[in-house]
């Protein structure tokens, strides 16, 4: 069976806003100021 990477929008503390993979978000990450998700790889490749 195949798992989908599932994935976030992140707004950093400087302001610019990237779409990251789940293991890349956390509590301990201080620039992170903002998150949405998560989305998973079929929502992530139809939008690039």
């Amino acid at each position: 069976m195949n798992e989908s990477q599932t994935w976030y929008i992140v707004k950093h503390s400087v302001g610019n806003c990237e779409i990251v993979p789940s293991d890349k978000v956390g509590n301990d990450n201080v620039e992170i100021i903002e998150q949405w998700g998560p989305l998973c790889d079929s929502l992530i490749s139809e939008s690039r």
